[in-house]
């Protein structure tokens, strides 16, 4: 009976210690995940502040790109080097201003070409000047050529000048002539307005 009493005691009392290891090693256990879980929620933290940051950087950078003469007339000249056939620049007025209403500063370039021996049909002076616009729309990283138009140069004695961009629209001004006038020297001044429509420059 005694040693029955023992075998009972021995019994229960390694039941017990098993039981301790068991309930230390759940508790370690859980420990562990409790830091593994605080680790990942660390590195997610992190991720998402880098996300945040690149996000905000990125905003920063398109904020930094801003349009001004000197932008315009590097594009512009890289353009004209690809259409001018050799010609040389003889004027160019650049002006600045929204032309789409997307609340970003877009550009108009107005230049002259001087006309070439055989632009004037090999000699005279029949062309004092080739006109054309370029009109460059903000991207909000870049400047890009929406529409070139010869369309609105202006007649042979006086070319249409590039004056100011508001509200959108493009102000040209220039001279029409009368009955009276010669060739050489119209005398009406003369107001042209131009937008900016489905990136195509047309007269209003």
């Amino acid at each position: 009976m005694t040693t029955i009493k023992q075998t009972t005691i021995i019994l229960l009392l390694t039941i017990a210690l098993f039981a301790c290891q068991s309930s230390d090693k759940e508790k370690l256990l859980a420990e562990k995940e409790k830091e593994l879980l605080q680790k990942e929620n660390e590195l997610l933290k992190k991720e998402l502040g880098q996300t945040y940051n690149s996000t905000n950087t990125s905003k920063a950078d398109e904020k930094q790109f801003t349009v001004d003469q000197a932008l315009v007339k590097a594009a512009f000249m890289k353009y004209l080097s690809k259409i001018s056939g050799g010609r040389k620049l003889s004027t160019s007025i650049i002006k600045l201003g929204d032309l789409n209403g997307d609340n970003l500063i877009d550009a108009v370039v107005d230049y002259g070409l001087e006309p070439t021996y055989d632009d004037n049909g090999g000699g005279g002076n029949a062309i004092g000047e080739i006109p054309s616009l370029v009109a460059f729309i903000n991207t909000g990283q870049a400047l890009t050529i929406a529409d070139h138009s010869e369309e609105f140069g202006g007649n042979f004695g006086s070319r249409n000048e590039l004056k100011k961009i508001n509200n959108g629209v493009i102000f040209l001004e220039g001279l029409e002539y009368t009955d009276d006038d010669p060739r050489c020297c119209p005398s009406l001044k003369t107001k042209t307005k131009i937008v900016l429509r489905n990136s195509k420059l047309v007269k209003l």
